[in-house]
Order: C-alpha cells, then structure tokens, then sequence
C-alpha cells in the first residue's frame, strides 16, 4: 500500500488490521505536526511485507499511529529490510512500542537528524537469530539525546534489561513503553518471549525451560492455541496466570500467549 503526498491518504489504514503486502509513507513536505494529531489506527496488528517511512514531514512518532502494530513479516522485503525509516526530518521516537516480530529482514533507520530512543532498543529481540546486520547511522547523536526508560528515576519496575556489545542496559521504545520481547531460534523451534513488568517468560523449547506454555501458530488461517507440549493445543488466555503480553489474534483479539513455529516457516512467516 503506497500513501503519498497528502495526509488525507491515511484514512485508507481505517479498519485495517492486517497488510498483505507493504506500507509505504512517504513524500508529505507540507505536513506539520498538528496534521498527525488524532490519527491513530490501532487495529493494524502486521504487515506481511516490510514497512517504510521516508520523509514524511511532520511527524513526530509512531507511538500513536500504529500503537498495535505487532508482527512485521517480511515476505517481501525493499531490498533486504522489513523495516526502512529514512530521512525523516522531524521524527523523535520510533515509538512502535507493540512490535515484537520482526520475521525476516532487517532494518535500516538512517538521516534522521531529530530521532532518539535508538541506544535503548535492542533489535535483537526482535529480528530473526542471524547476526547483527541493522544499519542505524546519521540519526541524533545518543549523547544529545535524553534516553531514559520507564521505571528508572521513579518508582515503577524498570524495563527488561539486555546486553549489546558488553553493555547491559534497559530496553524501551520511549520514556513511557518498555520493549517487550522478541523470538529467538532454538533447534526446530522458533520462540518468542515477552516482558510483561512480572518477569521474563520463555516458550517451552527455549533455554531448556520445559513446562512453559507455548503457542503454534497454524498454518490455515492463523489459528493460534496454546497449551502444554504433552497436552496438545488448546486455547488459552494466559500462561501461569501471570504473563500479559498482547500479540496477534487471528479475530483482532487482545490475548496473552506465547509463540512458537517450526523454524522451517522462518523464511516467510507462518502462512
């Protein structure tokens, strides 16, 4: 899907929950902060493709664009990245702070001379288990910036921490969301794990913590359940009553789960 030119082709997003095939928001010179304000789209849950954002001028965030935005998977990419965000003069935060699957691809954040908030998110988390092969260069100098997670300068628990070149720090998307988790590759599954404020919980065939709930995503209609490996698939809410991580529905349902897939489906996604 191309949106080009005028602000007013976003309403095309309205009731949007899924993308087959990509987004491109691009070329709005005119556009001023005040033209983004109330748009929000919070039905579109994945793009099946890859996303991209260049120079869109205005805008500020993502956060309230696309605040459920939660599985990019990168069937098609533009040129090797599911994720583009270029020359966006006015952008501060990314601010997708939903995103959890990033299934195939990378991203490219490049000249974007007003967007911090980069240093705190660990893409890792969220992109398939091959390497660091992210390209962010030309953005606000992380010095220059104010980076600062939730949880650390008041009372609230801090965001997950992780380590990037040696360095353990937190992970958020803003000052105000976390990063929740990501999927990693482990043997022949593909598993994702979320941080929910209450801990970190892992899928049953990750790091050898057997007795988690997992969930296989289906291969006809998305169809997702969740259960014990021995118990076979059935639906669910919630994983020990304690984990509350929002990930896609197949309904456009707000559930809990975790997910696992055969890593034999990485190449496109489940289907």
């Amino acid at each position: 899907m191309d949106i080009r030119n005028d602000v007013s082709q976003l309403r095309k997003l309205e009731n949007c929950s899924i993308i087959e095939g990509n987004l491109q928001i691009l070329l709005m010179f005119t556009t001023g902060a005040e033209d983004f304000r109330g748009l929000s789209f919070p039905r579109l849950l994945m793009i099946t493709e890859y996303l991209l954002l260049f120079r869109v001028y205005g805008l500020e965030s993502l956060r309230d664009l696309f605040p459920n935005l939660s599985v990019i998977r990168g069937t098609n990419l533009f040129f090797s990245y599911a994720l583009v965000i270029f020359e966006m003069p006015h952008l501060r935060d990314v601010g997708l702070h939903s995103l959890g699957h990033i299934l195939r691809g990378s991203v490219r954040i490049e000249r974007n001379q007003e967007l911090c908030h980069l240093s705190t998110i660990d893409w890792g988390l969220l992109l398939p288990d091959t390497g660091d092969s992210t390209y962010i260069v030309g953005n606000k100098p992380a010095e220059e910036c104010a980076d600062v997670c939730p949880g650390i300068l008041d009372v609230e628990k801090p965001c997950v921490q992780t380590s990037i070149n040696g360095q353990l720090d937190y992970r958020c998307w803003t000052s105000s969301y976390c990063q929740k988790g990501g999927c990693r590759w482990h043997g022949a599954w593909w598993c994702c794990f979320f941080w929910d404020g209450a801990g970190l919980h892992f899928g049953a065939n990750w790091e050898g913590t057997g007795g988690g709930w997992w969930s296989q995503l289906g291969m006809a209609g998305l169809v997702s359940g969740c259960g014990s490996p021995a118990a076979g698939s059935v639906l669910c809410r919630q994983h020990g009553g304690v984990t509350r991580s929002v990930l896609y529905h197949p309904r456009g349902e707000a559930s809990s789960w975790l997910l696992c897939f055969p890593s034999s489906e990485v190449n496109t996604g489940p289907s």
